[in-house]
């Protein structure tokens, strides 16, 4: 699949709040060379995006997670002042 057998249409941005919210709705052409229906599809966005990988080094081993999310910077800091850092 190439650029060309990807299409975009109707690419919304909605007002920034505490994530970023989007749709668009996207068309492909299939296997056959025929082009798909459309369909509508929603973007979440956040900043700050994590990547974690535990690791032992005596096992040789790490750990792989399917998700992960942080805690958002609000939460954080309310975190912090409760424990008194």
């Amino acid at each position: 699949m190439s650029f060309e057998d990807v299409k975009i249409f109707n690419r919304k941005r909605f007002p920034d709040g505490y994530s970023k919210l989007g749709s668009f709705r996207p068309d492909h052409r299939r296997f056959d060379g025929n082009w798909a229906d459309e369909i509508s599809r929603e973007l979440l966005g956040r900043s700050n995006p994590v990547c974690v990988r535990p690791y032992k080094p005596i096992r040789n081993e790490a750990v792989l997670f399917n998700s992960f999310s942080s805690l958002p910077e609000t939460n954080r800091s309310k975190i912090r002042s409760q424990n008194g850092e």
